[in-house]
């Protein structure tokens, strides 16, 4: 069914990460170079600083939350059927964020290839 990647992102800019502009701008760049689809988006702003972010796609999501005073960010991206969207978001957000360590886990989502099985789920 897709492609799910969750990364963890250590060692980021606090500037980057702080205010929900400079993070969402981040995500256009990376939704505009991965060449996939939003249908909406949110943010929100913590004080002083810190930020959640999700963007509902056409493939499916990403999100974001933010911890400047430690220069974390967790993020997932997740996108039905074509793998190399969400992996090439994922290089692209390494990129921006500029994190000196990337800890991420990729996962295949969806039901096992057999048709028995899907047939019997639904």
């Amino acid at each position: 069914m897709g492609m799910h990647i969750i990364m963890e992102l250590y060692g980021c800019p606090a500037e980057l990460i702080a205010h929900v502009p400079s993070v969402k701008h981040i995500f256009d760049e990376i939704i505009r170079k991965a060449n996939i689809n939003r249908i909406s988006e949110a943010y929100h702003q913590f004080k002083p600083y810190g930020v959640t972010g999700i963007v509902l796609l056409e493939e499916s999501h990403i999100s974001v939350h933010t911890w400047p005073e430690f220069g974390y960010v967790a993020m997932d991206i997740y996108t039905c059927g074509s793998e190399e969207k969400a992996i090439k978001a994922a290089k692209i957000a390494e990129k921006l964020f500029m994190p000196e360590k990337v800890l991420k886990k990729e996962l295949i989502r969806g039901l096992e290839h057999e048709t028995s099985l899907a047939r019997r789920f639904l």
